[in-house]
């Protein structure tokens, strides 16, 4: 089990070689923004269970991005605390949508440059179409950070709802849908 300190939490830009070039490019937007960020470098995580030292390193909760389409072709990102039970019935209902069910692996690398288990709300900005409508559980914007990943496995960043919603969502162009998921 990896055990993260105080130092190993870094801000701003890291230098080219310590990332992916997605993963570059979305630190390089992030600082486009003005937004205030902390990251950490991990080994790779599979699994929601697997980031436990990094949230309390980051003082985040996880969160699950999950990448949706409805019987039209529509896709949607949904971002909802891992803890919190998804329920596609009461999803669709909110966002006045019919029965939404998971996208595929390419249509997710088709609109977001990203594949799964690496999905980001980050990652739409290799969405240049706005073909992916953002869906924001409320709870996610009540709590002090925000855990979010660079488009990657091995890194992890914390940010402020308030800095996410003002500075990062208008200069991705994607318009949030908030909605209050009971779980």
């Amino acid at each position: 089990m990896e055990v993260y300190t105080e130092k190993d939490l870094r801000k701003g830009l890291p230098s080219p070689e310590e990332c992916t070039e997605a993963e570059y490019r979305v630190f390089e937007f992030l600082e486009s923004t003005g937004a205030d960020y902390t990251w950490l470098a991990h080994g790779e995580k599979f699994a929601v269970s697997d980031y436990d030292e990094v949230c309390r390193a980051l003082d985040i909760k996880i969160i699950r991005n999950i990448f949706l389409e409805n019987k039209k072709g529509q896709l949607y990102l949904l971002m909802i605390h891992a803890d919190k039970k998804f329920v596609t019935k009461e999803v669709s209902h909110k966002v006045g949508s019919s029965r939404l069910q998971f996208a595929s692996a390419e249509k997710l690398m088709d609109a977001m440059n990203t594949e799964p288990g690496g999905v980001s709300n980050l990652a739409l900005i290799f969405d240049t179409e706005n073909r992916v409508q953002l869906i924001v559980d409320k709870d996610l914007l009540d709590a002090p950070y925000m855990g979010m990943v660079p488009d990657s496995r091995t890194k992890s960043l914390r940010m402020t709802p308030q800095d996410w919603l003002e500075k990062v969502v208008p200069a991705m162009h994607h318009e949030p849908m908030i909605i209050e998921i009971e779980g």
